[in-house]
């Protein structure tokens, strides 16, 4: 997408880039539509149910935490204001995150709160499992993310293996006629260009990488857990 804008504010027919820019625009969004109907399907629904019901605990049990600030009892009342310090080390609403980084977010908060003494402070507040419930519905909303984009991936690529094999084709004419040109004309109107596309390329393979390994690491869990 960000590819796309980027061609956008480039005089293509200066550069001599009209006809496989437009070919690559015409790919890109043949393919992003696929992708916006496989949106439309369900995918996404369980994780926006999954992320409200931890949302949901986490804001109580916040709400909770500062509600002790104010007990009587001086030593409840500050067990309550240091674990509220090292929650907010996290940020003041961590709810509101995107739900991916919410979700790491609230995995190494799990672990703080777990720390022998973040436990004994807890346990002059409350017996409640409140630690226990969230790590539950952080755990679950992560499982469903993973479950979901394996899914997603599976439709999308079938629905759109296609429109998704003439994109490529297309983005790869692309950079050969921008190489050619800049050989042949000289670099200056065209290292711009090249710069943030090259950029975008290394960013999304980068991400690429770090899902298959998450994805991989997750199925080793669940096989030593059987």
């Amino acid at each position: 997408k960000l590819i796309a804008g980027y061609l956008g504010k480039e005089d293509m027919e200066t550069l001599k880039l009209a006809v496989v820019a437009t070919a690559f625009l015409v790919g890109f969004d043949t393919l992003d539509a696929a992708v916006k109907q496989a949106d439309k399907s369900g995918f996404t629904t369980v994780k926006r149910e999954r992320d409200s019901v931890r949302d949901n605990t986490f804001v109580g049990f916040m709400e909770f935490l500062r509600s002790m600030t104010r007990y009587p009892d001086p030593d409840v009342s500050e067990a309550a204001r240091r674990l509220l310090f090292v929650t907010e080390k996290y940020g003041k609403s961590i709810q509101a995150m995107a739900r991916e980084q919410e979700t790491s977010i609230l995995h190494n908060w799990v672990g703080d709160m777990r720390q022998t003494g973040n436990v004994a402070l807890l346990e002059k507040l409350t017996h409640l499992p409140w630690i226990d419930k969230i790590d539950e519905e952080n755990t679950q909303y992560e499982a469903t993310h993973i479950s979901s984009t394996e899914e997603k991936s599976t439709y999308v690529t079938g629905l759109t293996d296609k429109a998704r094999k003439e994109m490529q084709k297309a983005f790869e004419n692309l950079c050969e006629a921008i190489n050619s040109h800049a050989f042949i004309d000289g670099e200056t109107p065209y290292i711009g260009l090249a710069d943030k596309i090259n950029v975008e390329v290394a960013n999304a393979q980068q991400l690429a990488k770090s899902r298959a390994t998450l994805l991989k690491n997750k199925k080793k869990k669940k096989q030593e857990k059987q």
